[in-house]
């Protein structure tokens, strides 16, 4: 247990670090990490154990599965089940993108930027070349890039310069409970390119029980609820 505090506190510590408040205007202010900002200092074996002692791990076939079956599906978990770090890896692993780019929208620029590094860390790379992120003034990614966390701002803005994201394989829709303007004119958006690109796929993830909209939606997506229960740890 006290190796998977350490390395859950040092996740804590790198967020921490990437976000100062401004005591004029209350607004946050970004610092992007340069590709020597951070190494990890965990093993390869120590990363194997922790991501499979998640409680997502338990489902990584199964949601590999539906994937591969459906265009789109729907993915339901409590916060802290580990599905924004996973379930990128799990579908990369397994050839699901095909060559393309695995893309994961997040509804804040802080979370694309420390899920890329934690990713980017447990798959063993510098960030910016295997994993990276985009976000508004700083793109850490490159041509080489096949996992990449970006805002649902970014993501809209690639799609007004190609309307059918042709470079993207597989899109995932993270903390879609969270709307915005930007997340339900992102959602338009998909659904359309969805029926032109039969190849694409499209997940949506989302804490919330009631999912059923998302479902309807994107046409009767198949609905999978991670039955996830663990415990947390009390002072």
């Amino acid at each position: 247990m006290a190796g998977s505090r350490g390395y859950a506190q040092d996740f804590i510590d790198v967020v921490k670090k990437m976000e100062t408040v401004s005591t004029q205007n209350g607004e946050s202010q970004f610092q992007p990490y340069s590709q020597s900002d951070y190494v990890s200092p965990y093993s390869r074996s120590e990363i194997k154990k922790q991501r499979e002692s998640l409680p997502i791990f338990p489902y990584r076939d199964e949601i590999i599965k539906l994937v591969q079956e459906y265009q789109t599906v729907v993915l339901t978990s409590e916060t802290g089940s580990g599905k924004s770090t996973q379930i990128v890896q799990y579908l990369y692993e397994a050839g699901v993108a095909k060559g393309g780019v695995l893309g994961c929208t997040q509804p804040r620029r802080v979370a694309a930027m420390s899920l890329a590094r934690r990713v980017s860390d447990e798959v063993g790379c510098v960030l910016g070349t295997q994993v990276g992120y985009c976000i508004r003034f700083d793109d850490c990614s490159s041509s080489s890039t096949s996992i990449k966390f970006l805002t649902d701002g970014m993501l809209l803005g690639e799609a007004a310069r190609d309307n059918l994201l042709e470079h993207y394989s597989v899109i995932i829709l993270d903390e879609a409970h969270e709307r915005s303007i930007h997340t339900d004119v992102l959602f338009g958006v998909l659904k359309g390119i969805a029926k032109r690109r039969s190849d694409l796929k499209i997940i949506v993830t989302s804490a919330t029980i009631d999912v059923t909209k998302f479902s309807r939606y994107f046409l009767d997506a198949p609905i999978k609820p991670l039955t996830i229960t663990f415990a947390v740890d009390r002072a």
